[in-house]
């Protein structure tokens, strides 16, 4: 750039001392300066408008070799070009995206702000209806008009995920899920009809085998009470089928666990079903019957329960909830040690029943895993202290049914805290 300000430097010098020789020989200053000046301009108005022409691909590329001129062409030369490769480089990115984007097993869709459906790849064709080319400008909640995705593009809902049955195949079961971006949002349809099939014959064989394992358990249960109850069956015989009943027993309370759990996974919570519960006295009762049983026999139960608070919800789950949590707080507390129970309102106002122990604690590793079947912290100690192993499996459900959560908090040799939180909606 310096070079060409200096040839204009030139040029301009070279025309005023043009001008200067003319002036001194004539002795007319005012008129050979201005032709000077005229001139000068005229050639930028004629050189600016070659380029002007060019710029707007109505005139040929200007002949410039030097000057400001020059190198203002130049520059626009290494932009187009520097232009022309980022283009290239964009559409091969976007080449790429799409290409990717059309290898997915899922649908996806691309959304503005308006709910406007501005692409889709073809699997969105096969799973949803939606044609990224014939469909594009169209709102996708006027295509999914099912009543279970709506919610999903409600800006003031904070749902991102539902499921929903394809438009293109009724036997086909999707999950949709919003992630919003920006000025708009993206939706992906993941065909989950494989995994639910899975799950259903998962849950009728243990539905099955349960039922056909509870009658002949409870037989021998029966049959072995009535050999260790012979007064001719001797002491070590006795012993043996006393340990042999306990085991038909868990066996038992594994079954009926078992049913349950598949009892909840298989069916809805409806309104119907729900009542107003004094969550407080239902409590105090169930603690009663418990300490009369010879796992709660002579412990120390404190309550600190909020006799105004009702909850609605299915009054037998509830209760099931407050015994599964009891039941497991007494498992793991020494006899010398408190449990407290709580029905009471949360720091953010949501009805809760916690249960407080002075147990060994758990080591964080584990938190996140026992409300999973069958998880054991300490199989050995566990099966000592009796339990199914599917209680927290089922405060899971009932809570999942009920809207509601399970929190843990435990530090070893601290105690644990379990908290059934229920959404603000079922307390009266």
């Amino acid at each position: 750039m310096q070079q060409a300000i200096s040839f204009e430097r030139s040029r301009l010098v070279g025309v005023a001392a043009a001008t200067t020789a003319l002036g001194a020989l004539t002795g007319n200053w005012a008129v050979c300066y201005a032709i000077g000046g005229f001139g000068l301009a005229s050639y930028n108005i004629w050189r600016g408008t070659q380029v002007a022409r060019w710029l707007t691909a109505s005139g040929p590329e200007p002949a410039l070799y030097e000057g400001l001129w020059a190198f203002l062409v130049s520059q626009i030369h290494r932009e187009r070009q520097q232009n022309r490769k980022n283009r290239r480089d964009i559409n091969q990115l976007l080449k790429r995206y799409r290409d990717s984007a059309e290898a997915l097993p899922d649908a996806a869709v691309l959304i503005d702000n308006q709910r406007q459906i501005q692409w889709a790849n073809s699997k969105a064709r096969e799973l949803l209806g939606i044609d990224g080319v014939a469909d594009r400008g169209h709102r996708v909640d006027n295509l999914l008009r099912d009543p279970a995705v709506q919610p999903l593009f409600a800006s003031h809902n904070p749902v991102r995920e539902a499921q929903t049955q394809s438009p293109t195949d009724e036997k086909v079961r999707l999950t949709l899920r919003l992630s919003r971006f920006g000025s708009g949002a993206l939706l992906v349809a993941h065909d989950i009809s494989t995994i639910l099939a899975a799950q259903e014959m998962r849950q009728t064989f243990v539905a099955n085998a349960s039922h056909e394992l509870r009658t002949p358990l409870t037989v021998i249960a029966g049959h072995l009470e009535l050999m260790s109850d012979d007064p001719h069956t001797d002491a070590d015989t006795v012993q043996s089928l006393r340990s042999a009943m306990r085991e038909s027993d868990r066996m038992l309370m594994i079954v009926e666990d078992l049913l349950t759990l598949t009892s909840l996974e298989h069916s809805q919570l409806r309104d119907d079903q729900c009542v107003d519960i004094a969550v407080a006295a239902e409590t105090r009762q169930a603690i009663e019957a418990l300490t009369k049983t010879p796992l709660g026999a002579e412990r120390n139960i404190a309550m600190d329960l909020d006799p105004t608070l009702r909850l609605r919800g299915r009054s037998s789950e509830i209760m099931s909830v407050v015994q599964n949590l009891l039941s497991n707080a007494l498992r793991h507390t020494d006899a010398a040690g408190q449990i407290t129970v709580r029905w009471q309102r949360d720091a953010d106002g949501l009805p809760t029943f916690s249960v407080e122990d002075q147990g060994d604690g758990i080591a964080p590793e584990h938190l996140n895993h026992l409300t999973e079947r069958f998880y054991r912290v300490d199989a050995g100690r566990s099966r000592e202290i009796g339990g199914t192993g599917l209680g927290l499996s089922i405060v899971k459900h009932i809570l999942s049914r009920h809207g509601g959560d399970l929190r843990i908090d435990s530090r070893l040799g601290e105690g644990s805290t379990f908290s059934a939180r229920f959404p603000p909606l079922r307390a009266r």
